[in-house]
């Protein structure tokens, strides 16, 4: 795995304006499971749970998503803006949305 268990801090970040602003995450990973909180802010997300799933390498992308289901693993197409699964950087801890 990319992140050993624990509580992290990671930024949000708009996949159509990386540069612009947003709000802190607390992310806890235990296993492979992701659970994304939002504690800062309710301006772009409802305060509490956001995001919550299986961490899986997605190698069509070369990116960490968080699934919810075993189709989820096949998405051709994976963050962003797309309908496919939430992407996640591990290593920059970023949590990247629409």
């Amino acid at each position: 795995m990319a992140i050993s268990d624990g509580e992290y801090v990671f930024q949000h970040k708009f996949a159509e304006h990386p540069n612009m602003s947003s709000i802190q995450l607390n992310v806890i990973v235990k296993g492979v499971l992701v659970t994304v909180i939002n504690a800062d802010d309710d301006a772009i997300f409802p305060l509490g749970i956001i995001d919550h799933g299986e961490l899986f390498w997605h190698k069509g992308s070369g990116q960490w998503i968080i699934v919810y289901s075993p189709e989820d693993k096949d998405a051709k197409d994976v963050g962003g803006c797309s309908a496919g699964p939430s992407v996640i950087d591990l290593k920059g801890k970023v949590y990247w949305t629409c």
